[in-house]
């Protein structure tokens, strides 16, 4: 499952869920990659994301060429430029 959201400062990835069989294989790595067209495609300049900080995906979007802004209540707020 893939949820998108945007207002006038950034496109965001609201939740990014993929069936736990289908994980490690690239699937949460092309969902980014198509968020991250769309989000080119309609103008927009910064992709944001929030991530709890134990959540192994954090290592996904690092890779991504997502950076972590900041840390608050066990929440990573991640973003990377478009």
């Amino acid at each position: 499952m893939l949820r998108l959201s945007h207002d006038d400062a950034a496109y965001y990835i609201r939740d990014l869920q993929v069936e736990p069989s289908w994980q490690r294989q690239g699937v949460g790595a092309q969902a980014i990659d198509h968020t991250f067209k769309l989000a080119q495609k309609a103008g927009f300049q910064l992709l944001r994301l929030r991530v709890f900080c134990e959540n192994p995906a954090v290592n996904l979007y690092k890779r991504m060429g997502f950076s972590i802004c900041k840390t608050s209540d066990d929440t990573h707020y991640m973003e990377r430029e478009i």
